[in-house]
């Protein structure tokens, strides 16, 4: 996926209120997409959006819940999916494919780069 295909994507970033979750928020926001950045900490996601400003929505949520995964996949149809936060990935995975989400996404974690679907 290219910077140019970047821009104006939604992207949906777990574990974004601190280290490398809002480090890539801030990123990916930097480069043009519509970040959804998630955690279970409030305050320092309403940080990071006063920060960032229109280009991210703050989520304050638990997103290894996979009701609250599917919620999220559903609501926002992300095109960018970063997993950083604890047993997160495979919640949003099986959704994403249980679902028949048709985008195509890709995913990031720890292990690297993959299409979600």
């Amino acid at each position: 996926m290219s910077e140019t295909e970047i821009g104006g994507a939604t992207a949906l970033v777990t574990g974004a209120s601190r280290g490398f979750g809002r480090g890539i928020a801030t990123a990916l926001s930097g480069a043009g997409a519509q970040v959804i950045g998630v955690a279970r900490d409030h305050g320092p996601l309403e940080e990071l959006r006063a920060e960032l400003g229109g280009s991210f929505t703050a989520v304050p949520a638990d997103a290894a819940d996979p009701v609250v995964a599917g919620q999220l996949i559903d609501a926002y149809r992300p095109a960018i999916v970063v997993l950083t936060a604890g047993r997160v990935g495979q919640a949003v995975t099986d959704l994403a494919a249980g679902t028949g989400y048709d985008q195509d996404a890709y995913l990031l974690t720890t292990a690297g780069l993959r299409p979600l679907t």
